[in-house]
Parts: C-alpha cells; sequence; structure tokens
C-alpha cells in the first residue's frame, strides 16, 4: 500500500522530469529490494547529493551497508541516526521509514550519542 501511494505522488508530480521519476522509482524499488522503505524526500537526497567540499559523496550501497547497522545516535525528536563513514541515515522512528541522508564529516552536537562506535 505504501508503494503505491508514494510511487503514485511521484508519477503526479508536475516539478519532476519523466527521466527523474524514473530514476526515484528505480531507486526506490533498489531500497526496497534490499528491505528499506524510502520518503520521497529520503530519495531526493540520494539523487541530488549536494556537492561540495564539505559533504562526502555516497552511493545506494553505502546506505544500504549504514541501514544494516545499529542506529548509533538519536535526535531530539525520536528518530533514529545510523551514523557511519560521513553518511547519516536517519529513521522515524514510529515507522522505520528513511526520512532522509546526508553527508556529513561529524555528527551533529545535539544528537544524542547512543554508542561510541561510527
Amino acid at each position: 500500500m505504501r508503494e503505491n501511494g508514494l510511487l503514485n505522488k511521484i508519477d503526479s508530480t508536475t516539478q519532476y522530469t519523466q527521466e527523474y521519476k524514473s530514476k526515484m522509482k528505480e531507486l526506490y524499488h533498489y531500497f526496497a529490494s534490499e528491505g528499506f522503505e524510502f520518503r520521497e524526500h529520503a530519495l531526493n537526497r540520494v539523487l541530488g547529493q549536494k556537492k561540495s567540499q564539505r559533504k562526502r559523496e555516497f552511493t545506494k550501497e553505502d546506505i544500504v551497508s549504514n541501514l544494516r547497522r545499529q542506529p548509533n545516535f538519536m535526535e531530539e525528536n525520536s528518530r533514529t541516526v545510523k551514523y557511519y563513514n560521513g553518511i547519516a541515515v536517519i529513521q522515524g522512528d514510529d515507522t522505520g521509514e528513511v526520512i532522509t541522508v546526508i553527508s556529513l564529516f561529524e555528527p551533529k552536537t545535539q544528537w544524542r550519542r547512543l554508542n561510541n562506535d561510527y
């Protein structure tokens, strides 16, 4: 049910080109086949990575690798953070959906550390 809703939303969005919609859906299916649910925002963050000296580039395989590890930080709003190798994957604590993916050289100071593994 979730899949159809998100894929329909992507298809009906006029701000994306057909090529970009196709890439989003392909990426969604890749992560779903690995057992992970992604929100639209997270798919956009993966496809539209910001590139700069302060950002680390990452692959979809890097993200899956992080997702298979234990959360090591918690945001104030109870979202779990899996921060490894300069990549933070943030999941909703209630649904487990991936909300966003960000590249950071250091974890955010406002995150509460759950363990020392990062």
